[in-house]
């Protein structure tokens, strides 16, 4: 009688192919797993950099409503002063300007925001009231790129107007001659900047460090230079800031603040 053979195969778990699926079934998890780990990771520094974008603008809100009183205050005063000297016209014609710009200056503080055209106006209107303020103490000019599309190009809301009054309240106000003169540039810049300049002939950086005052200008300065930060920090523009002295003139050098401005 013939043996009886048989082979006994292996289990399917030691099989090639099983092998081979499982191998791939594990490289598939993995690589699952790190893609959703790479997607919960993307997730959170997307939402932290909203987090952080959004305190930078509560920032910068905060710092704009510390700016309006200073704004306020001396406009206020030369109301005053006006009504001191019995001169109720001009006390009236004064509080009409004021009341028109900062009807628009809490317009504007609403929005992150404006057009050039808008910064334009505001800063006409401001410095008409400085002007009959300091009763003719300095003359003023504003200047436009005419490559410059001002009903379209935006900037951010209240950034110019600082140094303006910066430079009134602590280079121009000094100077009695009346020969003062401030004007303000805006250039257009490579195919997206805005160059701004403010340039002013008054007593200069280190003069103005001398007075006493000093320290009202240096914390305004640095509200602004907080939100210029803060403004980078959103990474939605790229501004460059440079404060310069104009000339060697020792009792009145003048100042010159360039802004530029580049979307990112």
């Amino acid at each position: 009688k013939e043996p009886y053979t048989f082979q006994i195969k292996n289990p399917f778990w030691k099989t090639w192919w099983f092998t081979f699926i499982s191998i791939l079934i594990l490289i598939s998890g993995i690589l699952y797993y790190l893609k959703i780990k790479a997607d919960r990771s993307q997730r959170e520094i997307e939402a932290e950099k909203a987090l952080n974008t959004k305190i930078s603008r509560f920032k910068i809100e905060a710092l704009r409503s510390q700016m309006n009183p200073h704004f306020v205050f001396n406009a206020l005063s030369s109301i005053q002063f006006y009504i001191q000297k019995n001169n109720a016209q001009k006390a009236d014609q004064y509080l009409t300007m004021f009341g028109g710009l900062i009807r628009k200056y809490l317009d504007f503080s609403q929005v992150k925001s404006i057009t050039i055209k808008d910064e334009i106006e505001l800063l006409q209107d401001y410095l008409r009231l400085e002007e009959m303020r300091f009763e003719s103490l300095f003359t003023s000019e504003i200047i436009v790129d005419p490559r410059l599309d001002i009903h379209y190009s935006y900037i951010p809301t209240m950034l110019v107007q600082p140094y303006v009054e910066n430079a009134i309240n602590h280079g121009l106000q000094q100077r009695r001659d009346g020969k003062g003169i401030i004007w303000i540039e805006f250039k257009k810049i490579y195919t997206d900047g805005l160059r701004i300049s403010i340039n002013d002939n008054g007593i200069g950086i280190e003069n103005s460090k001398k007075n006493k005052s000093d320290y009202h200008k240096s914390h305004g300065m640095s509200n602004i230079m907080d939100r210029i930060s803060f403004l980078k920090e959103s990474q939605e523009l790229e501004i460059d800031l440079q404060i310069n002295t104009v000339t060697n003139n020792s009792e009145f050098p003048g100042t010159k603040i360039i802004i530029e401005i580049k979307e990112l």
